[in-house]
């Protein structure tokens, strides 16, 4: 009896981590698949803006589909570059974003046309708008 309430309790727990595991993966920014993701290979220039403007460099490298990679420069006391990898999704009211990943720092950004990407970048030490045009 006390075997089975430890083998019990031994799943329990493994369906609250599973559980709880699962919600902090679909935590943030849910995207739905696009059937023709927007082309965003290229040099995208611009600033990430808040109580300071810093100047930013964008180069998407290599896209697959909705899988972008490539690069991002930050321009602030000194000039930085970082890898970078997102995906290209829609949200619920069909606007089209790339959530990318700066190496930790958060970068959502919504496909405004061709030429344009705005959104917000986020890092532990710095947040606000970005706005970025192709070059």
């Amino acid at each position: 009896m006390i075997l089975q309430h430890r083998v019990l309790a031994a799943v329990s727990i493994s369906v609250i981590y599973a559980f709880v595991l699962g919600a902090c993966a679909t935590v943030g920014e849910q995207l739905a698949p696009v059937a023709k993701p927007p082309r965003l290979t290229g040099t995208w220039k611009g600033e990430w803006g808040g109580n300071m403007q810093h100047p930013i460099a964008l180069v998407v490298e290599k896209q697959d589909g909705a899988v972008v990679s490539g690069a991002m420069t930050f321009i602030h006391h000194r000039t930085s570059t970082h890898r970078m990898t997102g995906r290209i999704g829609a949200k619920q009211d069909g606007s089209v974003w790339v959530l990318m990943d700066v190496e930790g720092r958060d970068f959502p950004l919504k496909v405004v046309c061709e030429q344009r990407l705005e959104g917000t970048g986020r890092s532990s030490g710095h947040q606000g708008p970005v706005i970025l045009t192709r070059e």
